[in-house]
C-alpha cells in the first residue's frame, strides 16, 4: 500500500508537469488569430509616442506593442510548409504590420528555419523609420507563437551556475550577434530609439535582450522602450540585479489569470528584468468599479471568440506551485525533466512530408524508434504493464498515455529512479479538480493574446498594478 500511495504522488507530479507542458503547446500553436489582417486594421505608428521618456509606461505603446508582437507569430497558412528551410510566408504578418505602421528595410531572421528545428533560436523581424535627422526608430519584432519545435527550448531552464533561463538567453545572445553585426551599416545614426516586443517565449527573450542594451548604452547611444507580454521568468535575481534602476525601461505586462507568469518559478530565484505590470486580480480586487472592469474584460473576450473565460475558482498559478512544491530544486529538474520533456515536445510535435507533398504528424511510435532505437517501445509497454501501474487502473486511476512516454524517456536520459521519486509535500486535497482543469479552457485562456487584447482595451491604467517580480 505504502509502494502504491507514494507511486501515486510521483504520477500526480508528473501529470502536474504534462498539464504545465500542454499549457504552452495549446497556447503557442493556439489558433485565435488567423491572419493579421483579418482581426485588425492597421494603424501608423505615431512618432509622438516615442517623445515621452523610456522609463515611463505608455498604455498607447503597449497597446502597438501587442499587436506587433502577435503579429510576429508566424502566419497560420506557412504551417502547410511546416519542415521546409525556406521563406514561406511565415513572415508575411509582421512584415505587413511594420509596413503599415511606416517601418522600410525590414528584414528577417530565422523565419526561414524548418519548424521541426528545436535548437535555442527565435525567429525575429527588424525594421526602421527615421525619427529624426540624428536618430532612426529600429522595431525588433520577436516571435512567440507558432515556431513548432522551438517549444522544447522553453524548459531548458538551466542549472543554477548560470544566471539566466539558458534557453531564453541563448536565443536573446544569438539575436543581440546578429544585430551587431547588421545595425551599423543598417542604421548609421548617431543613435537609435529600440522598440523591443515579443510575446510568451519571444517576450522572455525579449526581456533578456533589452537588458542586453540597457547594459551597453554606456558604449551605444541608445533609448530603450521594451514592452513584453505573458512573459516567463527569465533571470536569477540576486545575481543579475535585474530589478535595478537602469532596466526599469522594461515593461512585462501580465495576467494574473495566467499560468505561464509564475514559470520558472521564484522559489528558485528567478524573475524578470524591469517592471511587471500586473491587471486587476480577481480573486484580490472585491470593490464594484473592479468587478465592472473584469466584467468588460470578460465580454470583450466573449465577443472576439465566442468563448466565455474561466477564470474562477481554483486558480491555475495553483498548478505551478504544487509543481515547484514537490520538485527539490532547479538543479533536480535540470537534470532529470528538462531533457525528458523536451524529447516528449519531440515526439508530440514532429511533423514529416508525406509523398504527396504535405507536412502531416509524424507517428509518434515511428519518432521515438527514430530518437531511441526499438527498445524503447517495449520499455513503454512494460511500464505500462507494470503491477503498481496496473492497481491503480483497478481503482479507477487512468493515466494518459503520454505519462508512459515521459517515464520511458526519463529512463532513456538516464534517470531511472523514478519510484524513489517521492513528493511528501503534495497535498491531494488541492489536486481533487485536476482533472477537470486539465480538460477546459481552463488551463490555457489566461495565456491567449485574445485575453491580453480584451485587458489592454479596457483596464485603465490607475487599475494597473506595478511591481517588482
Amino acid at each position: 500500500m505504502l509502494k502504491v500511495k507514494k507511486l501515486f504522488n510521483f504520477i500526480i507530479f508528473i501529470l502536474l508537469i504534462l498539464v504545465i507542458a500542454f499549457i504552452l503547446y495549446k497556447t503557442s500553436e493556439y489558433n485565435d488569430i488567423k491572419n493579421w489582417s483579418d482581426k485588425t486594421k492597421m494603424t501608423p505608428v505615431i512618432n509622438d509616442i516615442f517623445l515621452h521618456n523610456e522609463y515611463s509606461y505608455n498604455h498607447k505603446l503597449a497597446q502597438k506593442s501587442l499587436e506587433l508582437a502577435v503579429s510576429a507569430f508566424s502566419n497560420e497558412d506557412s504551417l502547410k510548409m511546416w519542415g521546409e528551410n525556406t521563406y514561406c510566408g511565415r513572415e508575411v504578418d509582421v512584415k505587413d504590420l511594420l509596413v503599415s505602421h511606416g517601418f522600410s528595410d525590414i528584414k528577417f531572421f530565422d523565419y526561414n528555419i524548418s519548424l521541426n528545428d528545436y535548437s535555442s533560436k527565435a525567429a525575429f523581424a527588424i525594421g526602421k523609420t527615421e525619427y529624426d535627422k540624428t536618430c532612426d526608430l529600429v522595431a525588433i519584432v520577436i516571435r512567440g507563437g507558432r515556431y513548432g519545435l522551438e517549444w522544447a527550448d522553453n524548459f531548458n531552464i538551466g542549472t543554477s551556475d548560470i544566471n539566466y533561463h539558458k534557453g531564453f538567453y541563448n536565443a536573446a545572445y544569438k539575436i543581440k550577434k546578429q544585430l551587431e553585426i547588421l545595425l551599423p551599416d543598417y542604421s548609421p545614426k548617431n543613435r537609435i530609439k529600440f522598440w523591443i516586443t515579443g510575446y510568451s517565449r519571444g517576450g522572455a527573450i525579449a526581456n533578456i535582450l533589452a537588458s542586453m542594451y540597457d547594459d551597453s548604452k554606456n558604449n551605444y547611444p541608445c533609448q530603450v522602450y521594451a514592452y513584453t507580454f505573458a512573459s516567463p521568468k527569465t533571470a536569477i535575481i540576486k545575481n543579475t540585479h535585474c530589478h535595478d534602476t537602469i532596466y526599469r525601461n522594461i515593461f512585462n505586462i501580465l495576467s494574473p489569470n495566467d499560468p505561464v507568469y509564475n514559470i520558472p518559478p521564484s522559489k528558485w530565484d528567478f524573475g524578470r528584468f524591469g517592471i511587471c505590470v500586473v491587471f486587476p486580480d480577481n480573486n484580490r480586487n472585491k470593490n464594484n468599479d473592479d468587478e465592472k472592469i473584469l466584467d468588460l474584460v470578460y465580454e470583450d473576450y466573449r465577443q472576439k471568440t465566442g468563448k466565455t473565460p474561466i477564470t474562477q475558482g481554483t486558480s491555475v498559478n495553483s498548478i505551478v506551485n504544487l509543481i515547484v512544491k514537490s520538485s527539490d530544486s532547479r538543479n533536480f529538474f535540470a537534470k532529470n525533466l528538462s531533457e525528458p520533456i523536451g524529447n516528449l515536445i519531440i515526439v508530440k510535435m514532429t511533423r514529416t512530408k508525406t509523398e504527396y507533398g504535405y507536412w502531416e504528424k509524424s507517428s509518434e511510435e515511428k519518432t521515438l524508434k527514430k530518437m531511441f532505437g526499438e527498445e524503447i517501445i517495449n520499455d513503454i509497454n512494460k511500464i505500462k504493464n507494470n503491477y503498481l501501474f496496473n492497481s491503480l487502473k483497478k481503482i479507477g486511476i487512468k493515466l494518459p498515455d503520454d505519462f508512459y512516454i515521459f517515464i520511458s524517456l526519463c529512463r532513456a536520459n538516464g534517470f531511472t529512479g523514478y519510484e524513489n521519486l517521492i513528493f511528501e509535500k503534495l497535498d491531494l486535497n488541492e489536486l481533487s479538480n485536476l482533472s477537470q482543469i486539465a480538460s477546459s479552457d481552463f488551463i490555457y485562456v489566461g495565456h491567449t493574446t485574445d485575453f491580453y487584447f480584451s485587458w489592454l482595451k479596457n483596464v485603465p491604467i490607475t487599475k494597473l498594478e506595478f511591481i517588482k517580480d
